[in-house]
């Protein structure tokens, strides 16, 4: 019998000097591991050697919004919302993917985003989206009308489990149709 064994080093990540003495509000790991973190108005990425930075000051129109989401999908693709809008980070290109000649985003307040077979769902103040993509195109569309969604939990095939401040609803979502089936 052999066994392997795998070096591991942990570091000790703060504020000081790495993160620009931000707080962190969101943290995700990508495909290839990388962890990245939201902080205020910029991205961390974290790839066990270093840490490199991007600002997200120019994309995000008021002061006080910040990054408190982060997704990614298996195209590598980072969804990032905050309480104004949903963007998307291209983490191969290192840079924000584009609908013409203009960063894509919808204006759409994130309460929560969450990656469920696949499929990129976001929760809303007025509903739950899916963004869809197609041939590097992305389209938020909203599926379900219901207030404040708190959480949207896979059960079992097509049932879900979505909860908001009037109680839990089971749905079903076949393809692109959504159900409720109870209350």
């Amino acid at each position: 019998m052999y066994l392997q064994a795998q070096e591991l080093k942990f570091n000790t990540l703060t504020k000081e000097g790495l993160l620009d003495r931000q707080s962190i509000l969101c943290i995700t790991q990508d495909e290839q591991g990388r962890i990245i973190f939201g902080g205020q108005r910029q991205l961390f990425y974290f790839d066990s050697y270093h840490i490199d930075k991007l600002n997200l000051d120019k994309y995000l129109d008021k002061e006080d919004i910040y990054i408190e989401h982060l997704i990614t999908n298996e195209e590598n693709k980072l969804f990032i919302g905050s309480r104004e809008k949903l963007l998307i980070y291209d983490l191969f290109t290192k840079s924000l993917v584009e609908n013409g000649n203009k960063p894509w985003s919808v204006e759409i307040p994130v309460l929560k985003l969450e990656k469920i077979h696949n499929q990129i769902y976001l929760l809303s103040q007025n509903g739950l989206y899916t963004i869809d993509s197609h041939n590097d195109s992305y389209k938020a569309t909203r599926r379900l009308k219901i207030d404040n969604p708190h959480n949207l939990t896979h059960i079992a095939n097509d049932r879900y489990i979505i909860a908001n401040h009037n109680g839990i609803y089971e749905i079903t979502i076949k393809g692109t149709e959504i159900k409720y089936v109870r209350n």
